[in-house]
This record gives C-alpha cells, structure tokens and sequence, in this order.
C-alpha cells in the first residue's frame, strides 16, 4: 500500500493523503515547495520507491550539478522525472519540459523558493503545487528518536536515553529543519561528551534574525542613511540571503518609501535590477549597490502608500453599510449623465465618490503637480 511508505514520512498527513491518490491510478506531475529540511525530497522518494516497486516505473533524477543535456536525453526514456531544486532551471529551459507532460511524462519536482516566481506559468499550469510547512518541535522531536536509534545501533541502545534528553535542545537550534536535527546527533553520537555542543548551539530563530536586518536595511533606506544600508546588504548577502529577495525588497521600496517624491525611480531600479537578473552574481552586487545608494539619496513620501492603506482600511470598516453598494448613475455608461471632462469641465464636477480623504501630498512634486494641474484647482 502506498500509504506505508509514504507514512515512514513524519509529517505532512494532508499532503500525503493527496499523494495516495497514485494508488488509485490517479497520476500527475507535482511541485512540493517548502524551507529546507522539511521533507520535500524524502516524500518523493517515497512516492518513487512505490512506483518502482509496484508500478515497475522507473525514473530519472535531475539535480543542478547535472548537464542538462542529460535531462533533454532523459525525457524521451524515462515515465517519471525527478528535479531537485527546479527554481535553479531557467524558464527558458524549462520549456523542454512542456510537451513531455502533454505527453505523458510525470514530473517530481522540488523547490524551496516561490514557485509562482521561479517557474514560468505554461509549467505551472500543468503541475499540482503542495507547500510543506516547517516541522513541528513534536515531530522534530519523533525524526530525531528515528535517527537515533539508526546511529546507536544494537551495539549503543543502552546510551539512547542519554542522547534523547539532548533532543529538546537540537530540536530547538534546528528550526524545523530536520537534515540540521539529523546533523547535530550525527556529530552528538560521535563525542566522548555530547552535552558540551550544548553550550555552543545557536537558538537565535534564523527566519527571525533574518528578517529583523531585513528591516534595518530598509529602514536605513528610508532614513537616507547610505552607509548604513549599505552594511546591511553586504550583511545580508554574505549571510546568504538571496540576492533576489533583496532585489524585491528594493523594488518596494521604491514605491513604498521614495514614491512620488521621485516617481522616475521604480523605473530605474527596475531597469538596474533587470540587468543584475542578466548579469548574475557575483557581479549583480553591483547593481544592488548602485540601487541602495540611488535610493537612499532620494527625496522621500510614503503618500501614495498610506493612501491605499486607508482605503483599503475604510471598505472593511465600511463592509456592513457597503453591501449593495451602486456607482452613481452619473458615472455609468449607457445612462446618457456621464460628462467626459476632456470635451467638458462640467465632468470634473460629477458625483464619483462621498467626500473621504485618503490622499495628502507630502513632496514638493507632489504639490507642484497639484499646484500646476487646472482640473485639480477646478471650483464648483
């Protein structure tokens, strides 16, 4: 039965109750995304161990270090193809994966990064995306117990207590990741004494430190502190953050923090962060550099984005007395009330909306376009 196999899986119940639907002969190609160490990887093999065992499928597996020219080979052999980290294949290359499924081919494919960014949309279409969560400290906890016993042996058992009153700890600096768990008792098992790791485990929450630079970064944009934004990106990329993700943080940033005090700059920050994408690291840095330094040195106004905050802030407030809600006939078309504003100034004066006020000017552009736009000044 499949859901033997896949039940050696700690974890993940919804999605393996999905998966046993290949036992029914319901095959098709899927996309587990997750953080590391959650079980992407292990699920499939799984699933995989199954199908050769039961179904005498066989399969090909495809990682990154690979040619390429072995995955084209590949899928004119092989039932089912297996593709490790797949955000790593380029959307051009993984056009050669299209007709393939059309045709039959199952694809098992894994990701840790945003699978709605990474693969293109013709691929996604024809994939099923299930996103694993990070383990639990309860379920870290039960994979550790598994692997101890592996480690320990027969020859051990009688140390595993010792070892299982370290696991909160490893559990706890492994943050639901259970290759980093796995590696803490690989390293435990093979020390005289294993309780001094302990005094050396990191239980700082990555994700937590992470995003807490994160907001340095983009707080010392805001504030025009150059070289304080600047510390925090090299911080961050030797960290090993993705040089993407950064990209993305700058791109709001534009919008969010710089805004109409200088709308030109979402344009060039895009521009600069489209060549980085063609030039790739480790020269892609530069760029990144170039877009901290343009952005920090600008004028700010966060108007334009508190204005859509408060809108979206008014409709939910306003959810009960907004059922129903009609446009005013004025600004229907086919009700001959409309007045174009081009070919008269009387449609400057319909009734579009009650008198709410979510926008206010903070920049001097801003003001200068209200101060030099005829229609803006227009009076009843």
């Amino acid at each position: 039965m499949l859901h033997d196999y896949l039940d050696e899986v700690i974890g993940h119940s919804s999605v393996k109750k999905l998966l046993t639907l290949f036992e029914r002969g319901h095959f098709f190609s899927l996309v587990l995304y997750g953080p590391p160490g959650c079980g992407k990887s292990l699920l499939i093999s799984k699933l995989i161990e199954w199908l050769q065992n039961e179904k005498r499928i066989d399969y090909f597996k495809f990682s990154p270090d690979k040619a390429f020219s072995s995955l084209k080979e590949a899928l004119g052999y092989f039932k089912v193809i297996w593709i490790e980290e797949i955000h790593r294949l380029s959307k051009d290359k993984q056009d050669i994966l299209l007709l393939p499924i059309e045709r039959g081919t199952i694809l098992f494919a894994t990701t840790t990064m945003s699978p709605v960014r990474y693969l293109q949309p013709a691929l996604r279409s024809r994939l099923k995306i299930f996103k694993l969560r990070r383990l639990s400290e309860v379920e870290l906890m039960e994979i550790g117990r598994r692997y101890l016993r592996m480690l320990l042996g027969e020859s051990r058992k009688q140390d595993f207590e010792r070892y299982v009153e370290l696991l909160p700890a490893f559990c706890e600096a492994s943050f639901g990741d259970a290759r980093t768990l796995k590696g803490w008792l690989e390293l435990a098992v093979n020390m005289e004494e294993p309780e001094k790791i302990l005094e050396s485990l990191s239980i700082e929450t990555p994700g937590l430190a992470r995003s807490e630079k994160v907001s340095a970064f983009i707080k010392s944009i805001r504030a025009c502190k150059v070289d304080s934004a600047l510390f925090y990106l090299a911080l961050l990329l030797e960290e090993g953050v993705d040089w993407r993700y950064v990209s993305r943080r700058l791109l709001i940033s534009a919008v969010e923090d710089v805004g109409l005090a200088h709308p030109e700059a979402i344009a060039v920050v895009k521009a600069a962060l489209d060549a980085a994408e063609e030039v790739g690291m480790p020269e892609a840095v530069i760029h990144l550099g170039f877009c901290v330094v343009y952005l920090s040195i600008l004028p700010k106004s966060n108007a334009s984005y508190k204005a859509v905050k408060e809108a979206i802030r008014y409709v939910r407030e306003n959810k009960k007395q907004l059922v129903g809600f009609k446009v005013p006939r004025n600004l229907v078309s086919g009700t001959g009330e409309y007045v174009n504003p081009h070919f008269d100034l009387k449609g400057l004066h319909l009734n579009y909306f009650k008198n709410e006020k979510f926008y206010r000017p903070k920049s001097m552009w801003e003001r200068k376009c209200i101060e030099n736009n005829p229609w803006l000044n227009e009076k009843d």
